[in-house]
């Protein structure tokens, strides 16, 4: 699949272009126990996903990091709380794109030590639904057999 070829090849910048983007979340995790959670998802074919950021929570902060690939940042959720807000966008995609595959993971700040561990985790997650080709689905680390 090209659209995972090109994630794995620039895995690097998204990851830095992550780590910015929640520097604050995780100061507010580590100072307060204020936790947060990242979704990101992989698209086949190109649409605007910058469409999608009207269907967020005022809270949440929407990234669109390549023209298939976008990342959610959600503040103030748990693990379940995550799900169901990146399965609500979710839905309004597969109303809109219903002929678009996507695969979408999840990580919580709380199921990890650090802000890199998270990260990868996530990376390594959404990497999984592509290849297993579990898209229309969101996924967290509860889903993948034997973790």
């Amino acid at each position: 699949i090209y659209m995972l070829d090109s994630f794995k090849v620039n895995r690097q910048k998204y990851y830095t272009d992550i780590v910015q983007e929640i520097k604050s979340c995780s100061y507010r995790n580590k100072r307060y126990s204020l936790n947060f959670s990242i979704a990101i998802a992989l698209v086949s074919g190109q649409i605007n996903l910058n469409s999608f950021s009207g269907y967020k929570r005022k809270s949440d902060k929407f990234i669109v990091l390549e023209d298939h690939l976008a990342c959610l940042i959600l503040e103030g959720t748990d693990s379940d709380s995550a799900i169901r807000a990146t399965s609500k966008l979710h839905n309004q995609f597969q109303l809109e794109n219903f002929n678009k595959k996507i695969f979408i993971a999840v990580v919580t700040a709380s199921d990890y030590t650090d802000d890199n561990a998270m990260i990868h985790s996530l990376f390594n997650l959404l990497v999984y639904a592509a290849e297993n080709n579990m898209d229309n689905l969101v996924i967290d680390k509860d889903q993948i057999p034997g973790k």
